[in-house]
């Protein structure tokens, strides 16, 4: 058994060759039954990371300052009864 990344560097070496699979593994020494069945779990192995690498996670935190601050409401002031501009509302 290989692991996937050396089976990566053969099946580049197998790209890069311009040769059938027939010749290529007869070249390298390899089964056809083997080098199909790397190939589909390097396949496998690409489309997990493809679809794993679109998920990009939001973890919210209580340390973080910008989400502990409140806005504070601005307050209207009122004008006093006694004020000129008052009188003539009222």
């Amino acid at each position: 058994m290989w692991p996937i990344q050396q089976f990566k560097l053969v099946y580049d070496r197998f790209q890069s060759s311009d040769l059938s699979v027939t010749d290529f593994c007869a070249n390298e020494c390899i089964l056809h039954s083997k080098f199909y069945y790397w190939k589909k779990k390097l396949h496998e192995h690409n489309q997990l990371r493809e679809k794993s690498s679109d998920f990009v996670p939001i973890v919210f935190s209580d340390s973080t300052p910008q989400m502990q601050t409140k806005r504070k409401a601005q307050q209207k002031l009122l004008p006093e009864h006694g004020d000129s501009a008052s009188s003539d509302i009222y």
